[in-house]
């Protein structure tokens, strides 16, 4: 049972790490842990502490029912959460983008609706 959690959780944070486009590497240097233990994770080889958990659940943004469960709601926005890295002038841009995104979103469900 604990090998199909370990298996579980692994892929609910592989999923995440690759959601928010963070590298195998990138990743577990924002968790100061080596990258061979970070692909323990994910493949379910092996287990994490609670500190690595907590550090895992705030670096995605998620509860820590998510990671174990498999359930539960983000903490956070994973945008407000993308955006907090960038400077100011790179936020405008994300914004600008953002606002193309939804508009062109509203128009196909629009056109979805009148057609």
């Amino acid at each position: 049972m604990i090998e199909s959690m370990c298996s579980a959780m692994g892929k609910r944070v592989r999923k995440c790490r690759e959601m928010l486009g963070y590298t195998r590497e990138q990743f577990a240097e924002k968790l100061d842990i080596s990258v061979t233990f970070a692909a323990d994770i994910e493949l379910g080889k092996k287990g994490m502490s609670l500190d690595t958990l907590i550090k895992i659940c705030e670096l995605f943004s998620v509860s820590a029912d998510y990671i174990i469960w498999g359930r539960g709601e983000r903490s956070e926005n994973v945008v407000s959460n993308l955006l907090s890295e960038l400077d100011k002038i790179e936020v405008g841009y994300a914004e600008d983008i953002i606002r193309t995104y939804v508009k062109a979103v509203s128009d196909i469900k629009f056109r979805k609706i009148i057609n």
